[in-house]
């Protein structure tokens, strides 16, 4: 088996890139031949891959152009096609070959309730198999594109996000000692919803005079300005704090020093997160929207609630309940999301659908 893995581009190291990081160095491990045809690449991502071939055609000022080229020009010399971000699979329409679509989340137009074009539906149901992540992404595919997907959950960096780190000096370090500290992470835009957590900590102040807000994402969008002017005009300066696009090693210190972590997001996105967040020893709310909401809910690993200031202000008055779903969290999560355990159900798909 020879797998090309496309990903039509790398904007930040967030979550879907993550999967292809583990994904690529699974593959390596297990001596399967692969490469990964990309628009760009990230010097960190390219970093973290330990032994995969990254091809980047440029021919030309259309990055996307030089994709369709190259898959046009390589396309017998794969027996496998491993697609990830929309619009992969309209770059590889209309070729008929083995094809597995891991479908991190489909075109936004379809989370805005637009009109899908017909090339796009054409191109999905092109796809031999289709892996998501959960429920929601599940039905979305059935509706939009008339084909049955594959649930497999995320894997999680376990050891490292459940590392015990020295929670006094972190706090020293950020300053943010003796604060009821929560945190909300994700690019600023309207499905991660970070207005929603501005608004709940500006109507607890008075009542939470310590509370602090960390903002870790993305921050330069309308979004993201809009939330920091409002901290200027209501004079907030004092509980919200934004700290932008980290690494890994800087967010895993910032959940060290949180209290709860806040995810009121929608359909898009953000699913390694909260569990991420759990790994830490950090309780959590979610939306029912979010994408991880069933798991987190079926299984009692946090609270799932769209009202977000009388969780939080319970969780003030007394944390020891949710303290107890963390644990449960930490042992579901050491069971059943694994990186080993999700690369191994994805090569058992890529299997089938090559043979």
């Amino acid at each position: 088996m020879k797998i090309l893995i496309l990903q039509p581009r790398f904007e930040i190291y967030g979550g879907a890139e993550l999967v292809i990081v583990r994904l690529c160095n699974y593959l390596s491990e297990k001596n399967i031949e692969h490469v990964l045809l990309t628009s760009n690449i990230l010097s960190d991502v390219r970093r973290d891959l330990k032994k995969t071939e990254v091809i980047v055609p440029i021919e030309s000022f259309d990055p996307f152009n030089d994709i369709r080229v190259y898959l046009k020009n390589n396309i017998n010399n794969f027996t496998l096609f491993n697609l990830h971000n929309h619009p992969a699979e309209v770059l590889f329409y209309p070729y008929k070959r083995p094809s597995v679509w891991n479908c991190n989340e489909p075109s936004t137009m379809i989370m805005f309730g637009k009109e899908v074009p017909k090339e796009h539906i054409e191109a999905g149901q092109n796809i031999s198999k289709i892996i998501v992540s959960d429920q929601y992404n599940q039905e979305r595919i059935k509706k939009v594109y008339n084909k049955d997907s594959i649930i497999i959950n995320y894997g999680i960096d376990i050891d490292f996000w459940s590392a015990k780190l020295d929670k006094e000096e972190l706090r020293s370090k950020f300053h943010l000692e003796n604060k009821f500290v929560l945190i909300h992470i994700g690019w600023f835009n309207e499905f991660k919803n970070q207005f929603h957590s501005l608004e709940a900590v500006h109507s607890l102040v008075k009542e939470i005079p310590n509370i602090k807000l960390l903002f870790v994402g993305f921050d330069n969008t309308s979004l993201g300005e809009l939330c920091k002017k409002y901290v200027l005009d209501n004079s907030l300066e004092n509980n919200v704090e934004f700290f932008g696009h980290i690494n890994r090693n800087t967010l895993r210190q910032l959940l060290n020093c949180s209290d709860l972590g806040l995810f009121p997001y929608y359909e898009q996105g953000g699913w390694l997160s909260p569990f991420e967040t759990l790994c830490a020893g950090v309780p959590i709310v979610v939306y029912p929207r979010t994408l991880s909401s069933r798991v987190i809910k079926e299984n009692n690993l946090g609270i799932v609630s769209t009202s977000l200031k009388s969780t939080i202000l319970d969780f003030y008055k007394d944390p020891i309940p949710y303290h107890s779903l963390t644990r449960n969290a930490l042992n579901y999560i050491k069971k059943n999301m694994t990186w080993e355990q999700f690369c191994s159900r994805c090569l058992e798909v890529y299997k089938e659908v090559s043979e």
